[in-house]
């Protein structure tokens, strides 16, 4: 995945390409897409895993399907708001498949815990990525709106991830974590001081070298990191970003248009974005 930042900056600088009118506020949340799973409450902790596994698999296959699915769903319901997530996902969906494989290929993050040979790069993925958010979007100084959705909107997209990948109540998830998105980031992300950073290491110290790392979650960074990220990656990184922002640019009004007169595209992008 790209970082939360990255995906907010995404949807501002798309707004502006595409010339988006409607809601404006949905249209920058919505970019989240199906990250919106990782938003949790502490309580919510030991479901994480699961939420994962979901994530893995519709970010890795079907996105075609969801999509042509998730057309015939709005026309049958007329839903703006559906509309808007629609192209947040894809949004979110296209730019993940630019940067997840950059990350774990040509920036050697890839892990997977029962792989020992990759353990040493456990956190470095999300280490990263966290650090291009800090980059393209100062997470101190950006605000993000609250927004609330009709019990429709929720049971639609219930039945499109049940009809496309068999999993239930995603929807439901994924607004609970549109809903806890604020609270979450100001809980566990923002660290000025460095106070959580300091508790995330000791956490990831702790445990097993195959355990999934929590350092990355503080915005806190040295200006020698940040430097070296700068010089490293930041200019891989803004030519995918140049070229994911242009195809989903032209994904999402090719739907706008067919959506205008009550048809569905049968789109054919159906890349990856694991």
């Amino acid at each position: 995945m790209a970082g939360t930042y990255t995906h907010f900056k995404f949807m501002k600088d798309l707004e502006k390409k595409i010339s988006f009118n409607k809601d404006k506020d949905l249209f920058l949340v919505a970019g989240q897409g199906h990250d919106l799973l990782f938003f949790i409450k502490l309580r919510e902790l030991k479901c994480f895993g699961k939420r994962n596994e979901i994530v893995r698999t519709i970010a890795s296959c079907n996105f075609r399907d969801l999509v042509i699915k998730w057309q015939e769903e709005i026309i049958d319901t007329n839903d703006e708001d559906l509309e808007i997530l629609l192209y947040g996902y894809i949004a979110h969906h296209v730019l993940d498949s630019y940067i997840h494989p950059w990350l774990n290929n040509k920036c050697n993050c890839y892990f997977d815990k029962l792989d020992k040979n990759t353990w040493e790069n456990n956190g470095r993925h999300e280490t990263l990525e966290s650090m291009l958010d800090y980059l393209v979007l100062n997470p101190y100084e950006f605000k993000m709106p609250k927004i609330k959705f009709k019990k429709g909107t929720k049971d639609s997209l219930n039945n499109l991830f049940k009809d496309v990948y068999e999993l239930e109540d995603v929807g439901s998830m994924m607004l609970r974590g549109l809903n806890n998105m604020q609270g979450f980031i100001s809980l566990y992300r923002l660290d000025r001081l460095g106070i959580k950073k300091l508790s995330y290491k000791i956490i990831d110290f702790l445990t097993a070298k195959n355990a999934r790392k929590f350092t990355f979650l503080s915005f806190h960074y040295s200006k020698t990191m940040q430097k070296e990220v700068q010089d490293k990656y930041l200019r891989d990184f803004n030519k995918l970003y140049s070229a994911a922002l242009s195809e989903a640019s032209i994904l999402i009004l090719e739907i706008m248009a067919s959506l205008e007169n009550k048809k569905v595209l049968m789109i054919t992008y159906n890349k990856s974005a694991t």
